[in-house]
């Protein structure tokens, strides 16, 4: 690092060097064209020789100027790192590898028509399932027949239990009528002594 340091030194004085004496040859263009003014040049000349020290000027830079764009400027360690950064050509290899091929892609694009050209719209899918969904009832219907019908069988299962009932009221009514008869019967038979 310090012979880095070095080297960008003497390549900084060499270059402040040539801006000091950038400097000096501008001074003594200057010096040149008042000489020339004295001596009366043609105006022409004199304008030309004069946009091209305003050109020099302003595109000339001080040393302080320099020297803070010199500093500005990445040093050798801060490049390797940077490059260290970047992808090695295996890598580069690697990631070619993984993009899809012109093959794959015109098999992708032939797919995608088909399925463009063969599928159905958002619109005709509506349409389709509006159409299957009108022979299903909704959940509302659904729920009012479902109620109807508990309503039906707890009705059937209630007259189950009154024919129920009443048949019960019948078989006790039977029962005790049998019951009078075969005491009658017995009474007959022993009356008339048959047994």
């Amino acid at each position: 690092m310090p012979q880095d340091k070095n080297k960008n030194n003497q390549i900084l004085e060499k270059v402040l060097n040539t801006v000091s004496t950038t400097n000096i040859e501008l001074k003594k263009v200057s010096k040149d064209v008042d000489y020339l003014k004295k001596n009366s040049i043609a105006k022409k000349e004199l304008t030309s020789i004069n946009n091209k020290l305003a050109v020099l000027k302003d595109n000339s830079v001080t040393k302080k100027e320099f020297k803070e764009e010199i500093s500005k400027l990445a040093t050798k360690e801060e490049l390797k790192k940077e490059v260290s950064k970047l992808a090695t050509k295996e890598e580069l290899q690697k990631e070619v590898k993984k993009l899809v091929t012109k093959k794959e892609f015109n098999d992708l694009t032939e797919t995608a028509n088909f399925i463009k050209d063969n599928a159905l719209t958002r619109e005709e899918f509506k349409e389709e399932l509006d159409l299957k969904l009108s022979n299903y009832a909704t959940k509302q219907e659904l729920n009012d027949k479902i109620t109807e019908a508990k309503n039906e069988i707890i009705t059937k299962i209630d007259g189950f239990i009154v024919l129920h009932k009443n048949l019960e009221t019948e078989l006790s009514t039977l029962q005790s009528k049998c019951n009078r008869l075969e005491t009658q019967v017995q009474k007959v038979t022993s009356y008339l002594n048959l047994q």
